[in-house]
């Protein structure tokens, strides 16, 4: 099981750079780049764990906010704020309402 997820969230991860408008943003350019190979590695060795601790016994099917560097809120509809700092993250859980707001400086990894 865990290797088909960590195989996907790879793939993800190696998508070509290329910026993208986000509607909520107001039209306001979304610009992002993909992780390189060395990032991937250490994201992956960081994420297993939390992965087949937390997540693989549980049935887990949402989604991983990782914070890499900044600060980063994140939200919910149920009145949930977070702020994470470098190297922190939330589960996100399906079905639930979000948002996540960050410094301009900010950098963070959302594996769904």
């Amino acid at each position: 099981m865990i290797v088909p997820v960590i195989s996907y969230i790879m793939m993800a991860c190696s998508g070509s750079p290329a910026p993208t408008t986000d509607t909520i943003n107001e039209g306001k350019p979304l610009v992002y780049t993909s992780l390189k190979s060395s990032e991937k590695e250490i994201y992956l060795n960081a994420i297993k764990p939390i992965y087949e601790k937390q997540l693989l016994k549980t049935g887990f099917n949402g989604a991983i906010l990782i914070a890499k560097n900044g600060e980063v809120v994140f939200e919910d509809e149920k009145g949930i704020s977070i702020t994470l700092l470098s190297g922190d993250y939330v589960n996100i859980y399906p079905n639930v309402k979000h948002w996540v707001n960050a410094k301009i400086d900010s950098n963070l990894l959302l594996i769904k």
